[in-house]
């Protein structure tokens, strides 16, 4: 059949070369359709074919230009081997050429193509070259310029089969962008880098403040935080000189603020060279929600619950080490304000807690922050368990000690690095032998008391304030975690100061009335020491002590068994109304892998510590240690893992004490 011109088809040429090797046939057939203008202007399809196969027919249809036919693949045999197809647009002048309207340049003419195209297979085609006027001086072969995916010319296409269709049919849409030029890529601005360090003082007057919202690839987004919240942390405002220590200090009040990944602030020029425009830029989590393995409370806390912050012995009462998993879903930036919304949960064999909280860090335009709490704890404190000696209820199970409160706080950053809170707490305490039976106990099976009140239950009301002085630097992980999880950054230099003032008020039958005090001072070493792969290598040295005065719960004494020492082995250490502790542990890196398709860093742990309740474990209602027979001083060592992953860290240790029995814990989240 034969297509004119007019029609917008025009088959232009075919080119072939055969070559016999051996039993199979390699053949590389080329061809090029010219589009008519006035339906798509400016473009040529190139069409390039490679196929090994041990069978052609003998002997192609008559290919005498214009009135040849393109193969029909569609049923063909060899349609089913294309292995790929590559495209490129071109000019009038390309299209001209391929048509056959070279010159003097060329060594054959465009008639030359013609009869070699109806050359039998086996055959050797004459040699033929094109010449392509005012694109290309250098001399290519038809083959060579419609087969090369590296010709500047023709740009590598995505791979398609492209059966034999009228131009009306062609589809286009999924042509690539032409192939950039050295120079157009050398133009191209790198990636910003968001490094959380404010520009130098250039002497300049802040015209403006902006806030900018960057995507993972630095593209400008719209934010999901009002940028007011972000501007009230910075102490700079149009109108005064920039000051780098104060950008910093408010970048660094940002950067701290569980919404956002990376922060930094930049300069730029305003209408008046005596003035700059700071930007805030700031990039986002992609999601307000978050699934983690560890408690998200933050701190100072004045707060009572399961999974609140102490000064010191680690979160919450000191409940007993078993098989239990902990998990907390947070809640972010509810409405754009930097609010927060999280529960959280532990369950396992000695412990079932509970805590509902929410945090607004400011009030209106003013940085006091308020917080408040609803829990429902129900756990085997240490105070009851273990000792050389058993002792349990009068059923002979072992005593739970179930809390429910709550309570409300407000907070405020006194200094750059100060941060103050004050609260008021309830709650009600009793004895049970399981987590969930209603019955109550209050003494155990040798007549001590396990609360105060000879009623079923103890009211407790306390006054809370609390302090939290931190100046640790933290290194970001290169791992990305796993969608909805977080991965809190890794403390590498720098000293934390906590202490804590509680008072307790008389009510109820119990009339409790004490007064607390606690302090804790960590302080992270950088120290290259050892290590097997690259990564922080950190000395942590702790020092924790406390002090309790007036009437002494036995499930509000300290127990120093708790906190750093929680893999004391076996019989663990005694509560009492005084203590001190002392924990050195030294971290270094072992490796960097990948594991199910995730990175994992793994590192390892030397540790050492030593307790002691100085004494005071008789000045506790009840006797508790006393009558399990609990040492009241302790040393411990032991080495562990630390693995950091896509879904939080996880920690295995295993310590020996000075009694000489060995213990092995496996947690999740942060030891200090």
């Amino acid at each position: 059949m034969q297509r004119s011109l007019n029609s917008g088809y025009v088959i232009s040429s075919l080119v072939m070369a055969i070559g016999i090797t051996s039993p199979l046939t390699f053949a590389k057939i080329g061809w090029a359709q010219t589009i008519d203008q006035s339906t798509q202007p400016n473009r040529v399809l190139y069409y390039a074919w490679q196929a090994q196969t041990a069978w052609l027919p003998p002997e192609l249809p008559n290919a005498e230009l214009p009135d040849a036919e393109l193969p029909n693949f569609e049923s063909s045999k060899l349609a089913s081997e294309i292995p790929e197809l590559e495209m490129a647009e071109t000019t009038p002048d390309l299209a001209a050429a391929v048509a056959g309207s070279n010159t003097g340049s060329n060594t054959g003419s465009s008639g030359d193509f013609a009869d070699n195209l109806a050359a039998p297979i086996g055959s050797t085609p004459s040699s033929a070259a094109l010449s392509i006027p005012n694109l290309n001086p250098t001399v290519v072969s038809p083959l060579d310029a419609l087969g090369s995916a590296t010709h500047p010319l023709l740009p590598t296409r995505p791979a398609a089969i492209v059966q034999n269709l009228p131009p009306e049919e062609v589809d286009f849409s999924d042509e690539m962008e032409p192939v950039e030029s050295e120079a157009e890529t050398a133009a191209e601005p790198e990636p910003l880098l968001l490094d959380g360090v404010a520009p130098s003082d250039t002497g300049q007057t802040i015209a403006d403040i902006e806030v900018r919202f960057l995507d993972e690839n630095g593209e400008i987004e719209e934010g999901h935080t009002r940028p007011s919240v972000y501007l009230r942390e910075f102490d700079l405002e149009p109108g005064t000189a920039y000051d780098e220590v104060e950008a910093q200090h408010g970048l660094d009040r940002i950067s701290r603020m569980p919404i956002i990944r990376l922060a930094d602030v930049v300069l730029e020029p305003a209408a008046d060279p005596s003035q700059v425009t700071m930007v805030v830029l700031v990039r986002e989590r992609r999601t307000p929600l978050i699934i983690g393995l560890e408690s998200v409370s933050p701190s100072p806390s004045a707060l009572e619950g399961p999974f609140q912050q102490n000064p010191v012995l680690g979160r919450g009462p000191n409940q007993t080490t078993g098989l239990s998993a902990v998990g907390s879903v947070q809640f972010l930036n509810l409405g754009g304000n930097d609010q927060s919304l999280a529960i959280q949960l532990e369950g396992g064999e000695t412990a079932f807690n509970t805590e509902l909280s929410f945090v607004d860090p400011w009030i209106g335009n003013d940085p006091t922050g308020i917080a408040f709490n609803l829990f429902n704890q129900r756990s085997v404190q240490r105070v009851f368990a273990e000792g050389n000696r058993d002792v349990d209820l009068p059923n002979k199970n072992t005593p739970w000690v179930h809390r429910f409160g709550g309570g409300i706080q407000v907070s405020r950053p006194v200094a750059e690095d100060w941060g103050l809170a004050v609260g008021i707490n309830y709650q009600q305490v009793s004895i049970h032998n399981s987590a969930f039976e209603t019955e109550r106990f209050d003494r155990d099976e040798l007549g001590e008391r396990l609360i105060v009140s000879d009623d079923d239950f103890d009211d407790l009301l306390t006054v809370q304030f609390s302090g939290d002085f931190n100046q640790i630097d933290y290194l970001e992980s290169a791992i990305m975690p796993a969608p909805l999880f977080d991965l809190p950054p890794e403390p590498i230099a720098g000293p934390r100061f906590r202490f804590g003032v509680d008072q307790a008020i008389p009510i109820g039958d119990a009339s409790i009335a004490f007064t607390r005090f606690s302090a804790n001072y960590l302080h992270y070493l950088p120290l290259d020491l050892f290590g097997f792969t690259e990564g922080p290598r950190t000395l942590v040295l702790n020092a924790q002590t406390g002090a309790m005065f007036g009437d002494i719960p036995p499930y509000e004494a300290f127990g120093i068994d708790a906190g750093p020492l929680d893999s004391y082995a076996n019989s663990g250490l005694a509560s009492g109304s005084r203590f001190a502790l002392a924990v050195a542990e030294y971290r270094f890196p072992i490796a960097n892998f990948r594991l199910i398709r995730r990175d994992v860093e793994l590192g390892g742990v030397l540790f050492s510590g030593f307790a002691s309740t100085l004494g005071s474990a008789d000045e506790v209602i009840g006797d508790p240690s006393v009558s399990r027979q609990k040492p009241e001083d302790g040393l411990i060592g032991g080495v562990g893992l630390r693995a950091r992953t896509a879904f939080g860290l996880f920690r295995v240790e295993v310590s020996i004490n000075n009694d000489g029995n060995a213990q092995l814990v496996i947690t999740g989240g942060g030891k200090f």
